[in-house]
This record gives structure tokens, sequence and C-alpha cells, in this order.
């Protein structure tokens, strides 16, 4: 089994520890590499399958709520060491906020610098680390001098035939010191090793790594120092355990669990793409190819078509994307429209635009590779490239690059030199959620905005008009429709269309309508289905898919009449959902219940008591911040101002007015159309 397949399933206790806060804060932050389960030292992981991949290569010196709430929206993060001792808090927050981040802890494994005073106390793990450092183990020229790379550093020798203090040498040191004093806090995943090279003459020709005085062989001191940097990562792992993630930048070892290439395409886009892939093919599983893209220094964060380029890289195989200022700050949280796009897993393979059998890979051409969601197209060459799709896509509907991400649909797009473009697959299905079959379905986000393009949900297998919902009851591989007929409430198995279930929520002679929604009220993993009607005084109905009744005689406004909506979601956060119910006819108030169909609080009254008018509501997260909203809108013609209200505390957030295009259209939903995570708002015709 190949080191991508095994990605794919989950990682055995997984040990994990985790650095702190501070001083020369790395931050790498790569989205959904795994799922933390808060056990001590052991923990199950599962590597990320599907896209995005986005890390976020951050170097801030501080950390604080505002910033670790932007960083939680990534998956992998490095961290500074020293933040371990000055915001350990901080780390628990991270990991509060997304609990399937990966935090790994930042130092380099070769260098340290070399007088701490300037920082006034603040590196109070570096300076434990620099108390224990030998004078034999320094990195020394020939004259005796100390060996530099980065400014007001000193170099330590990381050679495996380093000189010994006290029986050790400097990876001996440092690895105890990794284990002892920093994956022992429990806060970390792992380790980022910086500077990781294999060779080490690039940075002066008069090292002298044996202390004689004389100038060293190149390629023996390059193997001696690539031996060591070997070791280093063995003795870790020997000393902490072999399920400890470790990550480095600069070459590939096969000790470590991926390598960050920096600064990308900057070594050519061909080369660092094979890289790329060996880092992935070739290292300690689970394997974390991570191509890190910047602005060269400059600031430009504007450069929507770097990013595009690069980002679309990143998806031609399985590892992971960021992108910063460049290797002078690593210290932002730069977001762009492309990262909100689910792309699901990979179908198959990159190709070759023209040349499908890829003889030779990552060589200069047009990219293509197929997603469950959509499809990423890459124009590397120095010209520009028309590439037919073989069937209809949809750009990202953008807010920064409007032009490239216009959310049209083509079968067809062009690319300008050194440019890609991620494109969806049009929505042509409502799950989840009750629909009139062959109703045009409008996608809004938080705004009002469209999110999406609207498309009709139509089951060719019923009529139009039909009130429909497409589920998957038991979370198996086939899924269920359910319909009303009259007063009859239908369940079909989906591709064999026999009738799972038949049965009559208010009984058969019942002559009015009722709403419908579906969701697990009691958190057993088996969803039930709900009803309210539409006319008369409302009662809620709770049934299972065959039909037997769960639940029955809740009049959530009492002997009020006019009928009502419902909506089923998660509020609190623990297993079940909640409802929400809101009064039809000339009604004015909006009601949560529990599963059981037990009131939430009281009564809301989103327009105030005189408002006489009805509404239907909505629950989902459209926000995007891991709280249910409660989405309200009005069903009287005159009032098109649609409410959002924190679910569990029942607090205004904000409100919008339907765009001119759904006048007239009050019956609404909030559902996660394209699996990113983010429910939508989703208007129908009546």
């Amino acid at each position: 089994m190949g080191n991508q397949q095994k990605n794919k399933l989950f990682l055995r206790y997984v040990q994990y520890t985790r650095y702190g806060i501070g001083f020369l804060m790395l931050v790498i932050v790569v989205a959904g590499l795994h799922t933390i389960s808060q056990i001590s030292f052991a923990k199950t992981i599962a590597a990320k399958q599907t896209a995005p991949r986005l890390s976020n290569y951050y170097l801030s010196w501080t950390l604080n709520e505002a910033v670790i709430k932007e960083l939680a929206k990534w998956d992998m993060v490095v961290i500074d060491i020293e933040n371990q001792a000055h915001n350990p808090e901080m780390i628990k927050a991270l990991r509060r906020l997304n609990p399937d981040i990966l935090i790994l802890a930042y130092l380099p494994a070769q260098e340290v610098y070399r007088s701490l005073r300037q920082f006034q106390g603040a590196a109070q793990v570096r300076s434990k680390l620099y108390a224990g450092i030998q004078d034999e183990w320094w990195l020394k020229t020939v004259t005796g001098s100390h060996a530099v790379f980065w400014p007001r550093t000193w170099l330590l020798n990381v050679s495996f035939d380093a000189p010994r203090a006290n029986g050790q040498r400097w990876i001996d040191y440092l690895s105890s010191f990794v284990v002892n004093d920093i994956l022992s806090t429990d806060l970390w995943d792992g380790v980022f090793y910086d500077n990781t090279w294999d060779n080490i003459m690039f940075i002066d020709y008069n090292i002298d790594r044996n202390r004689d005085g004389q100038m060293d062989g190149w390629d023996d001191t390059n193997a001696a120092w690539k031996k060591g940097m070997s070791e280093l990562f063995t003795l870790t792992r020997q000393k902490y355990g072999k399920d400890v993630i470790l990550f480095g930048n600069g070459d590939i070892f096969l000790e470590l669990n991926g390598v960050l290439l920096e600064g990308f395409p900057r070594a050519g886009w061909s080369e660092t793409m094979r890289k790329y892939q060996r880092s992935i093919d070739e290292s300690f599983s689970p394997s974390i190819g991570l191509l890190n893209a910047n602005t060269h220094n400059t600031g430009n964060r504007d450069d929507y078509q770097l990013v595009r380029f690069t980002y679309g890289s990143s998806l031609l195989s399985d590892g992971y994307y960021s992108f910063d200022y460049g290797d002078w700050s690593h210290e932002q949280t730069w977001w762009y429209d492309e990262y909100d796009v689910a792309l699901g897993k990979p179908l198959k393979a990159a190709m070759l635009v023209g040349d499908e059998k890829n003889s030779t890979p990552f060589r200069s051409g047009v990219w293509r590779r197929d997603y469950e969601g959509g499809v990423v197209v890459v124009n590397e060459t120095t010209s520009k490239q028309d590439v037919g799709l073989g069937g209809e896509f949809e750009h990202i509907k953008g807010k920064q690059d409007t032009a490239a991400n216009s959310g049209l649909i083509v079968d067809r797009v062009t690319l300008a030199p050194q440019d890609a473009r991620i494109l969806l697959r049009p929505v042509t299905e409502l799950r989840g959620r009750l629909f009139q079959n062959g109703s045009f379905v409008r996608v809004l986000d938080a705004n009002g905005q469209p999110a999406r393009n609207g498309f009709f949900s139509f089951e060719k297998k019923f009529d139009g008009g039909t009130p429909l919902l497409v589920t998957d009851f038991d979370n198996g591989s086939i899924d269920e429709i359910v319909g009303i007929f009259g007063p009859e409430v239908r369940v079909y198995t989906r591709g064999y269309w026999n009738i799972r279930s038949s049965f009559y929520p208010y009984g058969e002679q019942y002559k009015g309508e009722f709403d419908l929604a579906v969701g697990d009220l009691d958190g057993d993993g088996y969803n039930e289905i709900v009803t309210v009607n539409l006319s008369g005084r409302p009662e809620v109905r709770v049934f299972s898919i065959a039909g037997e009744t769960v639940l029955k005689g809740v009049f959530p406004f009492g002997v009020a009449t006019g009928g009502a909506h419902i909506a089923l979601g998660n509020i609190d956060g623990k297993l079940g959902d909640e409802m929400v119910v809101a009064e039809r006819g000339k009604g004015s108030r909006v009601q949560l219940l529990t599963g059981k169909g037990e009131r939430i609080n009281g009564f809301l009254r989103p327009f105030g008591a005189e408002y006489k008018g009805g509404f239907d509501v909505a629950l989902g997260d459209v926000s995007g911040d891991s709280r249910t909203e409660l989405i309200v809108a009005p069903l009287d013609q005159k009032k098109r101002m649609v409410q959002l209200y924190d679910s569990k505390q029942l607090v205004f957030i904000s409100s919008f007015e339907l765009p001119d295009g759904v006048r007239g259209q009050r019956s609404l939903d909030a559902v996660d159309i394209d699996g990113d995570g983010r429910a939508e708002i989703v208007v129908f015709g009546q």
C-alpha cells in the first residue's frame, strides 16, 4: 500500500503533544488533515481526503483572540515554541475553535540566535535550549568563526559524526529537548523542523565540521550532514513514538511526514511539482505535501492570478497549500475566494490536456484534475490557452477577482499564461429540504446575495408540483425520497422506486395541507419525519421512517389557528436536532422546541406583536461560524426583509432584503448546497 493510499485511512493512535506561542511564531495551518480525539497522548487521526487542503505559514511573535479566530479556518498550524510558555491557553483555544486542526511546534533544526538578550526574557523556551548547548556543537569554519545562514544566528553541527560533548552530539541533545520540553506539554501534534537541508556546503566552502582547522571535503561534508539530519528525525521518533508528526522545510527525507516547498514556483514549476509529488509519495505515512507561494516580499496580496495559479497547481496532487508575504514575513491570514470552494474527493489523477497518458509527469502544458464537486484547470505555459471542459461547469461567484470568478456557467475556459481556474459542477438537486417538484431554487448567502446559480429541482419520476424531500434516512448508500400525496406521506427507495412506507400524519380524511421536515431528533443516527399542518390549529407530529408515531399532541401556539411552518436543525451542539415552528395566517410568533416537543425559551416576535402576516423559517449555519442561525422570512407580500437570529440566544444578528428576482417568493430553507460546511439560504417559487 502506497503512502497516498495510507493517508486516506484512519491513522491509528497518533501520539501528539503541542508547542506554544510567542516569539518567532510560525503557524502552518493545513486544512483538514486530521480529526482530534481528546485523549491524552494517543489519539486517532484521519488524513483529510477532500479539497481544499489549505495551510498558513504564520510567523508573528504574538497570538491574540482575533488571530486565533482567523487561524482556526485552516487545518494545520505550526506555531513557534515560545508560545507554549507565553500563550498556552491560546493554543488550546485554537483547538477548541477547530477540533480537527493539526498543530505543530516550530523550531529550526540547525541554528539558534547568537544572543537572546534582544528579546528581553521573551524567549523562555529558547533560553532553556540555549543553556544546554556545548561549545563543541557549534558549526565553525576553518578560521574558527561561527558559520552563519540567517542574520543574527549561528549554525549548529547537524552532522552525524559531529564532535561530542559529554557523550552527546547536537542532534542527540535537540531530539531529547524536543521530546522532554516541547512535546511533553501536550499542546502539540508534532514538530516542524525548519531548514531541513540535505547538504551544508552551499553555506560556506570553508566549513570545518570536525574542528581540525582544515577545510572538509565537499561530498563527505554534505553526506555527513544529510545522514545527521536523517538521524535527528529518527531519534525524535524513537524517543517519543513513531507516530509523531514530523514536518520539515527544505529537502525530502523519508523519516519526515512531509516537507514545505517554499516560494513556489521560484525553483521552476515542473521541477517543484515533481518534488511536491515525491514528497507525497515517499514521505513517512501520513505524508503531507505542502506548497507555499508568496508575494516575493512585495506584499501584493491582491495578485489573484498568482494565487489561482499556485493554488490550482497544488490541487493537481494531494497536498496542501499556503500563500503569504514571503521569506521575510510569515504572519498573514489572507483569505481568497477559492479557499471557500469544497471540491470534495479527487475522481482521478491529474492529466495533461491532450496527452491523457501523462508520459512525462508535470511537463509544460495545460493540466486538469476532476473532483467530486468540480474541476481545476492549470495553464503552466507562457501563452493563452482555450480549453474545452467536456460539459458545463460553473465559475466561482467571487468577491475579489469578479472577472475571473464571474459565477457564469460555461463549457470552456480561456486561461492567461500561468493562470488557473477552479470551476464547480452545477447544482441540480436539493437534498434534505422539502420542495415542490419542478420549483426553481435560488441560492443566497447570509447577506441575501446570490451564492450559486439557481436551478430547477425536479425528480422525473414524480409529477410537477408534488412536495418532495430527498434524503438518506439511515446513512446508507441508497437515498430515500419522501413525497406528500394529499393526506398521505410515502417513502420511496430511490432507484428501485418501491414504496418503503406509507402513512397518514393527520388521518386519511384530512383535507388540508401540511409542512414536512426530516432530521435526527433523538441523536440515534436515524432521521425522523416531522409534520405540522398549514391551516387550523397547528399540531407537530413526529414519525419514524416506517410511519410509526413517535410524538404527537404538540401544540406550540396553544389554541391559536392559522397553521404553521416547521424546520429542524441543531441549536445546542449536542446530539439530536431541535425544531422551530412559525405561525402562518395572522400569526406573529416563532417558537423553538426540543426534539421531544418541549418549548425552548419564550416566543420570538421578529416583527413585533402588531405584525400578523405569518412566517416561513429555517435553521442553518449560514455565517460559517459553527453556530446555527434562525432565518425568518415574512409571508406578508408587502414585507421583503429576512431576519437572522442566533438560534440559541434568540439575539438579532442581521437582516437583508430579498433581491428583486425573488419578489413574492417566500418559501425558504437553509441547506449546505455545495458541501463546504456553510449553509446557503434557498428560496423557492410558490
